[in-house]
């Protein structure tokens, strides 16, 4: 009997994001070797924000903020030579920066300027058949809240460039 990919083996989101998302998302940050931030548990004061890019004819990026009790913040930015509506493919970056304390309140301040954990996690009111989803998820010391967004244009795309900037991941084009 063959075992059930990681990717299938558990949830990396909650029930709000349908199977078909569930399957599509998962695949992809597993081929990242990105694990489930929605399952963790309280983190002694760890925060833990992920931005994860999926451009239906562009390589699938991800960016993973961590910020730790210690006062420290990372970035973690990966990239995959695939297409993020298709196939993965494999890991072609995988970078680490580190942060300032200035530049991590800021990221702070986006995210209280959108409300970021009272925004709904679907907005199934916009969308198309090519473009780019945008999901983001934060876990605050236990606390999950997760958005998934078709194309978001305004302080939502700010942010997701923001993310990529920092991680020094943004493309010069195919921006969508």
């Amino acid at each position: 009997m063959q075992s059930e990919p990681a990717y299938t083996a558990s949830r990396y989101f909650p029930a709000q994001i349908d199977d078909f998302r569930q399957q599509w998302y998962s695949k992809q940050l597993a081929t990242m070797n990105e694990t489930s931030i929605y399952n963790l548990a309280p983190q002694d004061g760890r925060v833990i924000f992920r931005f994860i890019w999926l451009r239906t004819f562009h390589h699938p990026m991800c960016v993973r903020l961590e910020h730790n009790k210690d006062g420290k913040t990372f970035l973690y930015g990966k990239e995959l030579n695939g297409a993020g509506g298709y196939e993965p493919g494999v890991m072609i970056a995988d970078q680490k920066v580190e942060l300032s304390e200035h530049e991590y309140e800021a990221f702070k301040q986006k995210l209280e300027s959108i409300n970021f954990v009272r925004l709904p996690t679907n907005d199934r009111n916009v969308g198309g058949k090519d473009g780019s989803q945008w999901i983001f998820e934060l876990n605050n010391n236990g606390r999950y809240h997760v958005i998934d967004r078709w194309c978001p244009k305004g302080p939502i795309q700010d942010l997701g460039r923001w993310l990529l900037d920092e991680a020094k991941l943004t493309p010069s084009d195919h921006f969508y």
